[in-house]
C-alpha cells in the first residue's frame, strides 16, 4: 500500500470532529501565514496593530459556532437550519456593531480594521459553509 493510500485510509477512519480539527488547523495555518506575510511586506501605515487579535477572535468564534452547529446533527433538520440561520444572523449583527464601534473609536486605523475584518469574515464564513456542506451532504 502506498503512502498516499495509507494517508487517505487513515483520514477516512477519523471521526468527524478530528477531521474538522485537522482541516481547521491547516486553514488557520494558511491564514496565519498570509497575515504574517501581509504584516511583514507592507509599510507600517498599512499594518493593523490589532490584526492578530482579530484573527484570533475569528478563529475562536467560528470554531465555537461550528461545534454548536454540529451538536444539532442528530436532531431534526429544522433544528440545524434554525441554529445555522440564528447564529449567522446574530454573528452578523455583533460583527457590524464591533466594526462600527472600532471605527468610531479608532478613526486613524478604521479602514484597515474594516478591511481585515471583512476579509477574515469572508474567508472563515466560506470555510464554515464548505465544511458544513461536506459534513451534511448525503453520503453515497
Amino acid at each position: 500500500m502506498s503512502h498516499s493510500a495509507r494517508t487517505a485510509a487513515t483520514f477516512a477512519t477519523m471521526t468527524t470532529l478530528t477531521k474538522h480539527f485537522l482541516l481547521y488547523s491547516i486553514f488557520l495555518a494558511l491564514i496565519a501565514g498570509a497575515l504574517f506575510y501581509w504584516n511583514y511586506s507592507q509599510p507600517i501605515e498599512n499594518v493593523l496593530s490589532a490584526s492578530w487579535g482579530v484573527f484570533a477572535f475569528f478563529a475562536v468564534s467560528f470554531l465555537l459556532n461550528h461545534l454548536f452547529l454540529l451538536n444539532a446533527e442528530n436532531k431534526k433538520p429544522g433544528v440545524f437550519i434554525r441554529r445555522f440561520m440564528g447564529t449567522s444572523t446574530l454573528r452578523l449583527f455583533v460583527f457590524v456593531i464591533i466594526i462600527v464601534l472600532y471605527a468610531m473609536t479608532h478613526k486613524t486605523q478604521a479602514h484597515l480594521f474594516i478591511l481585515h475584518f471583512l476579509i477574515f469574515y469572508f474567508l472563515f464564513a466560506t470555510f464554515e459553509i464548505a465544511t458544513l456542506y461536506n459534513h451534511f451532504r448525503p453520503k453515497e
